[in-house]
């Protein structure tokens, strides 16, 4: 119990849970903080500005009263090789003034571009436009170029703009480098080789599992794709047995189909995951469905038998040189279908924790969902994979970030 005017001194490893107040008394539980493993997979350079973000959001947002250690598999260590590589292309902007402006701007779009969701690289784009000069995206061709107002045959502005190209250039790399480094102390780092896709997905849990001694140790483990923004506060809603987030393109509408597993000698072949809602009072309806892999998890000791018995199925369909229709998420669909049928309890999210950076709202709210959510974890639209029809540019969601 607690007085009028006491002051609340929370017990060291301990933090607030729900306050119940019952006739005028206030009634504060102290629950024990847990012990949280987050993992990763972060490979292939295109991913890695990526990891340092999600890692900067998630010391703020994800279970911030609980002690939670972050582990990533990744190649990053190969980013100082590539960094050499990237300085070493400074140099060969000589020739005469034509050559020395175009492989300028070859090397400021090919710069631009790599490093775009770096945070350096607003200064960048503001350096070019004082002197006129403006980057230009072409996403349904997928090419880039530079617009300006350089004389290509003035000796003295090509040799301004070279020299504002390489001084850009490489406060940008400098300061990705440092981002990187800084990412690199506040993580358990697992030196994983670059493999192609969908390596990176379909075999994370054979990954994970070359850890499992260490992931014993905690009370909660869960895994979050390397492109997510985490934007807001994520707390013990998340916790359960095992946990799972909606797809958000098969989510709420009965007119959507999801994408199980479709060939009955897969693995991962399933009928239908889901549960009973209740639509109306006394009207209940089966609510299908398609949990997304990009976010998942539970408690460590169901995490772990889960992610074997994923693996071993995994390894099957491998063995038979088959691969399932939707790689891991596939399985994972798989196997909390069976964990249903066996009485499991699954903690259902909903598509807040999925939530699409794309989203075309006249589309989605009425049509699949059926009413709108607040975005808690957004996947990102990646701008080496963008398209026409791939929603709004990645620059405009992280506005203000």
């Amino acid at each position: 119990m607690m007085s009028k005017g006491r002051k609340l001194l929370i017990p060291k490893g301990k933090y607030v849970g729900q306050i119940e107040i019952n006739d005028g008394e206030i009634r504060v539980p102290f629950l024990k903080k847990k012990k949280v493993a987050l993992l990763f997979v972060c490979l292939n350079e295109h991913y890695w500005p990526y990891i340092c973000q999600v890692i900067k959001d998630c010391k703020k947002n994800f279970l911030p009263h609980h002690n939670v250690d972050y582990f990533v598999w990744t190649d990053i260590h190969r980013f100082a090789e590539i960094k050499k590589k990237q300085l070493q292309g400074l140099d060969t902007i000589t020739g005469t003034a034509q050559e020395r402006a175009k492989k300028a701007v070859d090397f400021a779009v090919s710069t631009f571009f790599y490093y775009q969701i770096y945070s350096a690289t607003g200064f960048f784009i503001k350096e070019m436009e004082k002197m006129g000069v403006r980057f230009k995206v072409d996403q349904e061709k997928g090419i880039s170029w530079i617009e300006g107002n350089v004389d290509q045959n003035d000796e003295q502005q090509v040799n301004q703009f070279v020299d504002i190209v390489k001084s850009v250039c490489l406060s940008i790399i400098e300061a990705a480098n440092k981002e990187i480094e800084d990412f690199m102390k506040s993580v358990t780092v697992i030196e994983s080789d670059p493999v192609s896709w969908p390596a990176p997905t379909l075999m994370r849990y054979h990954l994970f599992l070359n850890e499992e001694e260490k992931l014993k140790d905690y009370d909660y483990i869960y895994y979050l794709d390397a492109d997510m923004r985490v934007v807001q506060k994520i707390s013990d809603e998340i916790f359960g047995n095992l946990t799972a987030a909606p797809h958000p393109g098969y989510a709420i509408s009965k007119k959507m189909i999801p994408p199980y597993e479709p060939n009955p000698e897969s693995a991962a072949h399933i009928f239908r995951l889901g549960q009973i809602i209740e639509e109306e009072p006394g009207k209940k309806r089966f609510y299908p469905f398609y949990a997304a892999g990009g976010f998942q998890g539970g408690k460590s000791d169901y995490f772990i038998t889960a992610m074997k018995v994923m693996k071993k199925g995994i390894d099957r369909d491998f063995d038979r040189n088959y691969t399932a229709i939707w790689n891991d998420e596939s399985f994972y669909n798989k196997y909390l279908w069976e964990f249903q049928r066996r009485g499991g309890k699954i903690t259902f999210l909903d598509v807040s924790y999925i939530y699409p950076d794309s989203l075309i709202k006249e589309y989605y709210e009425p049509i699949i969902w059926g009413r709108s959510y607040e975005p808690k974890i957004i996947t990102l639209t990646k701008p080496f994979s963008l398209s026409k029809a791939g929603g709004q540019a990645v620059s405009e969601m992280l506005k203000g970030s």
